[in-house]
Protein backbone atom coordinates (compact mmCIF):
# COMPACT_ATOMS: atom_id res chain seq x y z
CA UNK A 1 0.00 0.00 0.00
CA UNK A 2 1.38 3.34 -1.03
CA UNK A 3 2.13 6.35 1.55
CA UNK A 4 -0.89 8.49 -0.14
CA UNK A 5 -3.26 5.44 0.21
CA UNK A 6 -2.21 5.01 3.62
CA UNK A 7 -2.75 8.39 4.20
CA UNK A 8 -6.03 8.49 2.79
CA UNK A 9 -7.44 5.30 5.24
CA UNK A 10 -6.67 7.11 7.97
CA UNK A 11 -8.12 10.21 6.66
CA UNK A 12 -11.48 7.51 6.65
CA UNK A 13 -11.05 6.52 9.81
CA UNK A 14 -10.47 9.96 12.01
CA UNK A 15 -13.66 11.00 9.90
CA UNK A 16 -15.74 7.82 11.38
CA UNK A 17 -14.51 8.74 15.07
CA UNK A 18 -15.12 12.15 14.61
CA UNK A 19 -18.87 11.15 13.70
CA UNK A 20 -19.38 8.80 16.26
CA UNK A 21 -17.94 10.87 19.39
CA UNK A 22 -20.40 14.05 17.97
CA UNK A 23 -23.23 11.63 17.99
CA UNK A 24 -22.43 10.42 21.00
CA UNK A 25 -22.04 14.15 22.30
CA UNK A 26 -25.14 14.77 20.84
CA UNK A 27 -27.32 12.33 22.74
CA UNK A 28 -25.26 12.89 25.99
CA UNK A 29 -26.44 17.24 25.89
CA UNK A 30 -29.82 15.63 25.24
CA UNK A 31 -29.92 13.26 28.49
CA UNK A 32 -28.40 16.60 30.20
CA UNK A 33 -30.91 19.02 28.64
CA UNK A 34 -33.63 16.85 29.41
CA UNK A 35 -32.93 16.27 32.91
CA UNK A 36 -32.06 12.38 32.36
CA UNK A 37 -29.02 10.79 34.34
CA UNK A 38 -27.48 8.99 31.20
CA UNK A 39 -27.63 8.68 27.59
CA UNK A 40 -28.64 5.55 27.57
CA UNK A 41 -32.01 6.77 28.60
CA UNK A 42 -32.97 7.70 24.69
CA UNK A 43 -32.25 3.77 23.92
CA UNK A 44 -35.32 2.93 26.61
CA UNK A 45 -37.37 6.16 24.91
CA UNK A 46 -36.92 4.65 21.36
CA UNK A 47 -37.68 1.23 22.27
CA UNK A 48 -40.61 2.18 23.76
CA UNK A 49 -41.62 4.60 20.92
CA UNK A 50 -41.37 1.60 18.65
CA UNK A 51 -42.53 -1.30 20.78
CA UNK A 52 -45.15 0.27 23.83
CA UNK A 53 -44.15 -2.44 26.34
CA UNK A 54 -44.86 0.13 29.31
CA UNK A 55 -48.24 1.34 29.66
CA UNK A 56 -50.03 3.61 32.30
CA UNK A 57 -50.37 1.43 35.78
CA UNK A 58 -47.73 -0.80 34.83
CA UNK A 59 -45.30 -3.43 37.58
CA UNK A 60 -42.05 -2.83 35.88
CA UNK A 61 -38.79 -4.72 36.70
CA UNK A 62 -35.22 -2.76 36.25
CA UNK A 63 -32.42 -4.98 35.87
CA UNK A 64 -29.11 -3.25 36.21
CA UNK A 65 -30.85 -0.04 36.78
CA UNK A 66 -27.53 2.25 37.74
CA UNK A 67 -27.34 5.07 37.03
CA UNK A 68 -31.23 5.22 37.01
CA UNK A 69 -31.50 6.69 32.94
CA UNK A 70 -34.53 3.95 32.56
CA UNK A 71 -35.88 4.23 35.85
CA UNK A 72 -36.22 8.12 34.89
CA UNK A 73 -38.59 6.75 31.93
CA UNK A 74 -39.80 3.89 33.02
CA UNK A 75 -41.58 6.26 35.68
CA UNK A 76 -42.53 8.50 33.11
CA UNK A 77 -44.27 5.52 31.72
CA UNK A 78 -46.25 3.81 34.04
CA UNK A 79 -47.38 7.39 35.82
CA UNK A 80 -48.93 7.55 39.51
CA UNK A 81 -50.33 4.14 39.51
CA UNK A 82 -47.74 2.42 38.58
CA UNK A 83 -44.41 0.58 40.31
CA UNK A 84 -41.01 0.66 39.28
CA UNK A 85 -38.25 -1.23 41.25
CA UNK A 86 -34.98 -1.24 40.13
CA UNK A 87 -31.72 -3.27 41.07
CA UNK A 88 -27.91 -2.74 40.54
CA UNK A 89 -24.75 -3.65 42.27
CA UNK A 90 -24.00 -0.03 42.63
CA UNK A 91 -25.95 2.04 45.21
CA UNK A 92 -28.09 4.72 42.74
CA UNK A 93 -29.53 8.12 43.04
CA UNK A 94 -33.30 8.22 44.23
CA UNK A 95 -35.68 8.90 41.06
CA UNK A 96 -38.86 10.00 42.25
CA UNK A 97 -41.51 7.10 41.61
CA UNK A 98 -39.51 4.32 41.60
CA UNK A 99 -37.70 1.89 44.54
CA UNK A 100 -33.76 1.69 43.97
CA UNK A 101 -32.29 -1.64 45.78
CA UNK A 102 -28.56 -2.73 45.77
CA UNK A 103 -28.09 -5.67 45.05
CA UNK A 104 -26.88 -8.73 42.90
CA UNK A 105 -30.04 -9.87 40.67
CA UNK A 106 -28.26 -13.85 40.69
CA UNK A 107 -28.23 -13.63 44.54
CA UNK A 108 -31.13 -15.41 46.25
CA UNK A 109 -31.41 -12.75 49.21
CA UNK A 110 -31.57 -9.95 46.75
CA UNK A 111 -34.42 -12.32 44.50
CA UNK A 112 -36.49 -12.45 47.81
CA UNK A 113 -36.28 -8.99 48.81
CA UNK A 114 -37.62 -7.96 45.11
CA UNK A 115 -40.53 -10.71 45.10
CA UNK A 116 -41.30 -9.33 49.09
CA UNK A 117 -41.31 -5.43 47.25
CA UNK A 118 -44.01 -7.12 44.67
CA UNK A 119 -46.48 -8.16 47.06
CA UNK A 120 -47.63 -11.09 44.86
CA UNK A 121 -48.40 -8.37 42.09
CA UNK A 122 -47.10 -9.99 38.88
CA UNK A 123 -44.86 -7.63 36.73
CA UNK A 124 -45.69 -6.58 33.19
CA UNK A 125 -42.42 -5.53 32.19
CA UNK A 126 -38.72 -6.45 32.88
CA UNK A 127 -36.14 -3.99 31.16
CA UNK A 128 -32.54 -5.19 31.66
CA UNK A 129 -29.54 -2.88 30.83
CA UNK A 130 -27.51 -4.99 32.38
CA UNK A 131 -23.76 -5.53 32.14
CA UNK A 132 -21.00 -7.52 33.73
CA UNK A 133 -17.50 -6.11 34.96
CA UNK A 134 -15.35 -5.48 32.11
CA UNK A 135 -12.20 -7.43 31.87
CA UNK A 136 -10.89 -6.44 28.96
CA UNK A 137 -10.95 -9.92 27.52
CA UNK A 138 -13.72 -9.86 24.94
CA UNK A 139 -14.78 -13.53 24.95
CA UNK A 140 -14.58 -14.06 28.36
CA UNK A 141 -16.73 -10.40 29.09
CA UNK A 142 -19.00 -11.58 26.29
CA UNK A 143 -19.59 -15.07 27.42
CA UNK A 144 -20.34 -13.67 31.51
CA UNK A 145 -22.79 -11.48 29.80
CA UNK A 146 -24.94 -13.87 27.81
CA UNK A 147 -24.97 -16.73 31.19
CA UNK A 148 -25.87 -13.64 33.16
CA UNK A 149 -28.65 -12.47 30.76
CA UNK A 150 -29.72 -16.13 30.34
CA UNK A 151 -30.00 -16.29 34.50
CA UNK A 152 -31.83 -12.62 34.82
CA UNK A 153 -34.68 -14.85 32.38
CA UNK A 154 -34.60 -17.70 34.81
CA UNK A 155 -35.48 -14.79 37.62
CA UNK A 156 -37.72 -13.25 36.13
CA UNK A 157 -39.86 -14.97 34.34
CA UNK A 158 -42.28 -16.44 36.72
CA UNK A 159 -43.02 -13.27 37.94
CA UNK A 160 -43.67 -12.40 34.73
CA UNK A 161 -47.43 -11.93 33.44
CA UNK A 162 -49.56 -13.48 30.99
CA UNK A 163 -48.49 -10.99 27.43
CA UNK A 164 -45.39 -9.62 29.20
CA UNK A 165 -42.78 -7.94 28.19
CA UNK A 166 -39.05 -8.82 28.64
CA UNK A 167 -36.07 -6.36 27.10
CA UNK A 168 -32.97 -7.14 27.19
CA UNK A 169 -29.10 -6.24 26.46
CA UNK A 170 -26.94 -8.77 24.30
CA UNK A 171 -23.70 -7.71 23.03
CA UNK A 172 -22.91 -9.89 19.81
CA UNK A 173 -21.08 -12.91 19.56
CA UNK A 174 -20.71 -16.72 20.26
CA UNK A 175 -24.20 -17.96 21.81
CA UNK A 176 -26.01 -15.40 20.86
CA UNK A 177 -28.63 -17.56 18.51
CA UNK A 178 -28.91 -20.20 21.13
CA UNK A 179 -29.90 -18.10 23.89
CA UNK A 180 -32.63 -16.83 21.67
CA UNK A 181 -33.80 -19.93 20.42
CA UNK A 182 -33.49 -21.22 24.39
CA UNK A 183 -36.16 -18.21 25.08
CA UNK A 184 -38.18 -18.06 21.94
CA UNK A 185 -40.82 -20.95 23.84
CA UNK A 186 -41.95 -18.22 26.25
CA UNK A 187 -43.23 -15.82 23.96
CA UNK A 188 -45.24 -15.20 20.59
CA UNK A 189 -42.75 -12.73 19.00
CA UNK A 190 -38.44 -12.36 19.64
CA UNK A 191 -36.69 -10.13 17.79
CA UNK A 192 -33.50 -7.84 18.07
CA UNK A 193 -33.30 -4.15 17.77
CA UNK A 194 -31.17 -1.46 17.46
CA UNK A 195 -32.05 1.88 19.36
CA UNK A 196 -30.43 4.92 17.16
CA UNK A 197 -28.96 5.84 20.33
CA UNK A 198 -26.85 3.08 20.13
CA UNK A 199 -23.00 3.84 18.84
CA UNK A 200 -22.53 2.40 15.17
CA UNK A 201 -18.73 0.84 16.69
CA UNK A 202 -21.25 -1.15 19.83
CA UNK A 203 -21.54 -4.69 19.65
CA UNK A 204 -24.46 -4.19 21.65
CA UNK A 205 -28.00 -5.33 20.86
CA UNK A 206 -31.15 -5.32 22.37
CA UNK A 207 -33.39 -8.79 22.61
CA UNK A 208 -37.27 -7.49 22.25
CA UNK A 209 -39.64 -10.51 23.55
CA UNK A 210 -43.03 -9.93 23.42
CA UNK A 211 -45.80 -11.15 24.81
CA UNK A 212 -44.84 -14.15 27.43
CA UNK A 213 -46.46 -17.37 27.04
CA UNK A 214 -45.93 -19.40 30.83
CA UNK A 215 -48.12 -22.38 29.10
CA UNK A 216 -45.14 -23.02 26.61
CA UNK A 217 -42.67 -22.94 28.93
CA UNK A 218 -40.29 -25.72 28.88
CA UNK A 219 -39.54 -28.03 31.91
CA UNK A 220 -35.73 -26.91 31.61
CA UNK A 221 -34.36 -23.73 32.32
CA UNK A 222 -32.95 -20.97 29.86
CA UNK A 223 -29.42 -20.84 31.70
CA UNK A 224 -29.23 -24.99 30.70
CA UNK A 225 -30.55 -24.96 27.52
CA UNK A 226 -28.16 -22.03 26.81
CA UNK A 227 -25.53 -23.78 27.57
CA UNK A 228 -26.53 -27.30 26.22
CA UNK A 229 -26.66 -24.77 22.76
CA UNK A 230 -23.65 -23.35 22.87
CA UNK A 231 -21.43 -26.68 24.15
CA UNK A 232 -23.54 -28.62 20.87
CA UNK A 233 -21.72 -25.35 18.83
CA UNK A 234 -18.62 -25.44 20.13
CA UNK A 235 -18.28 -29.52 19.91
CA UNK A 236 -18.37 -29.81 23.52
CA UNK A 237 -21.16 -32.45 23.90
CA UNK A 238 -20.13 -34.50 20.61
CA UNK A 239 -19.22 -38.55 21.64
CA UNK A 240 -17.85 -40.89 19.03
CA UNK A 241 -18.84 -44.06 19.19
CA UNK A 242 -17.05 -47.02 17.53
CA UNK A 243 -13.99 -45.74 18.03
CA UNK A 244 -11.21 -48.27 16.26
CA UNK A 245 -7.85 -47.90 17.78
CA UNK A 246 -5.07 -47.29 15.03
CA UNK A 247 -1.27 -49.06 15.64
CA UNK A 248 1.50 -46.47 16.35
CA UNK A 249 4.88 -47.17 16.81
CA UNK A 250 5.43 -44.90 19.96
CA UNK A 251 6.43 -47.55 22.87
CA UNK A 252 7.35 -46.34 26.70
CA UNK A 253 10.68 -46.98 27.55
CA UNK A 254 10.62 -48.13 31.41
CA UNK A 255 14.12 -46.98 33.16
CA UNK A 256 15.46 -49.99 34.50
CA UNK A 257 15.97 -50.43 38.00
CA UNK A 258 19.84 -51.26 39.12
Amino acid sequence: MSASSRKGNWGFIMADHWIENHKRDSWRRQAKASGYRARSAFKLKQIQARFELMREGDVVLDVGCHPGGWAQVAVEEVGEEGIVIGVDLEPCQPVDGALLMVGDITDPLTQERIIKELEDRQVNSVISDISPHITGKWDVDQAVAMTLVAKVFDFALPLLCNGGWFVTKLFQGVGVEELIDAVKPHFSYVRRFSPEASRNSSSEVYLICRNHTPWNATSTSVLDRYEEGVNKLLGGDEIVDNVVATKTKFTVRRKKVE
